[in-house]
């Protein structure tokens, strides 16, 4: 097996995954916006109309099927880049938040990126310290 069939099967399988977790009336509407019966088309019509907005909760969901159960922030906001080309950073950013948020990564892993611990000996640490408004 090569590796881009590798990631056609994992295409296909995410996409039956997709398939399988829609409610009926979301199966017709993208049946109907596909001009075709097939879900497989479907599938594809969901991913171009992704291509094109703003990432909600299934593309996350989708993209952490794609990653194969991959939980990091890092992994996530590639997947979703590569899905939504189109969204800013932002963007990208709430969509990997709301994952957060959801439980769908760990949040000590993202901490991890954006705080690092300030250590016993510092004087930061000794004292507190306040900002006071520029008058």
């Amino acid at each position: 097996m090569t590796p881009d069939e590798g990631q056609s099967t994992r295409e296909e399988a995410v996409g039956l995954h997709w398939w399988n977790d829609l409610p009926p009336e979301e199966r017709e509407f993208w049946l109907q916006a596909c001009g075709s019966d097939r879900p497989a088309d479907a599938w594809v019509a969901w991913q171009q109309a992704a291509c094109r907005r703003t990432p909600d909760a299934r593309d996350v969901r989708v993209a952490l099927d794609m990653l194969g159960g991959t939980s990091s922030v890092a992994a996530l906001s590639s997947e979703l880049r590569r899905r939504h080309p189109r969204a800013s950073g932002a963007q990208i950013h709430g969509a990997v938040q709301t994952a957060i948020r959801d439980g769908q990564i760990y949040a000590h892993e993202a901490l991890l990126h954006t705080q690092s611990p300030v250590p016993e000996s510092s004087p930061l640490a000794q004292r507190p310290y306040s900002i006071e408004p520029r008058g």
